[in-house]
């Protein structure tokens, strides 16, 4: 194969790449919790992440929260708005940046025991409900998002 189509092949398989990301992150987040609404109550969630962190370290949650709560954002955007082009933009390009990072994120979890599906569910209802708590407080806004993404203010 010659060198422009090794570059060609290359950069497609990167679009996979951060299409693939994107997509592993959204189904941690959005997965079936994008249908429940209410999340776990305060007490319980308390409870349930304070165990997870100390199960996986403090440093470890906070970055994969970081990771996950963008594309919470995106997916609560786009259920409650339609498609919107601009961000699905702006969040795959948050993808290509963060990327590498949240892989190893992933692979230092999955290394470290991983999570149960009953963590994974906890993680999933509490990233939701801070998700939707920052949208519907006016934290976030669905109007600014892309902004918000491309500025680089969430990249690990």
């Amino acid at each position: 194969m010659d060198n422009e189509g090794e570059k060609k092949e290359k950069k497609g398989s990167g679009k996979l790449v951060g299409i693939g990301i994107s997509l592993i992150m959204a189904a941690i987040f959005v997965g079936p919790r994008i249908v429940h609404e209410y999340g776990l109550s305060s007490a319980a969630a308390t409870s349930e992440m304070e165990a997870i962190q100390e199960k996986i370290g403090h440093k470890r949650f906070e970055l994969f929260m970081k990771s996950i709560v963008p594309m919470g954002y995106v997916a609560l955007c786009i259920k409650d708005q339609g498609e919107n082009p601009e961000l699905i933009l702006a969040a795959n390009a948050f993808n290509a940046r963060n990327g590498e990072k949240q892989v190893a994120l992933i692979q230092s979890l999955e290394a470290s025991g991983g999570l149960t599906a009953d963590e994974k569910e906890a993680l999933d209802k509490y990233a939701y409900s801070r998700v939707s708590d920052n949208v519907r407080n006016g934290r976030v806004s669905c109007g600014q998002l892309a902004d918000r993404l491309e500025s680089g203010e969430w990249d690990l």
